[in-house]
């Protein structure tokens, strides 16, 4: 531990007496996150979409009129079948099927694509709480 006190220590003298070195470390990074800040966001915006409809009811039909609306996902098609949905997942078309159940399961199924994202055909559960 005394070893690397001593390296630690010997580092720090050299970036104080190099002027260039000490604006490189202190100055660069500022002018990064100043300049890239809006370069890096959480936002989900027109995520290629494909909904397969099991229900067929009208409240689906107003579920995916509101998924539409909300402007994160582009819907690219909707169909009652999973095969489509997987079809266009594995051309790389879209990147999110969206599966809605009948009333009676109660709920609705994601498959995100890994492709440009972290899962690859795992299903994540999208289930509103009973409160």
């Amino acid at each position: 531990m005394r070893r690397i006190w001593f390296l630690a220590q010997a580092e720090v003298l050299h970036v104080v007496r190099d002027r260039a070195t000490l604006a490189q470390v202190l100055i660069v990074p500022i002018v990064q996150m100043l300049v890239l800040a809006n370069a890096a966001t959480f936002e989900v915006r027109n995520t290629p979409t494909w909904i397969v409809d099991f229900d067929r009811t009208s409240a689906s039909r107003g579920l995916i009129n509101r998924i539409a609306a909300s402007g994160h996902f582009d819907i690219l098609g909707t169909e009652t079948s999973a095969a489509a949905a997987d079809d266009s997942m594995l051309a790389g078309r879209t990147t999110l099927r969206r599966s809605l159940r009948a009333a009676a399961t109660a709920g609705t199924a994601s498959t995100a694509c890994g492709s440009s994202g972290h899962y690859r055909g795992t299903p994540i559960p999208w289930r509103r709480s009973s409160r």
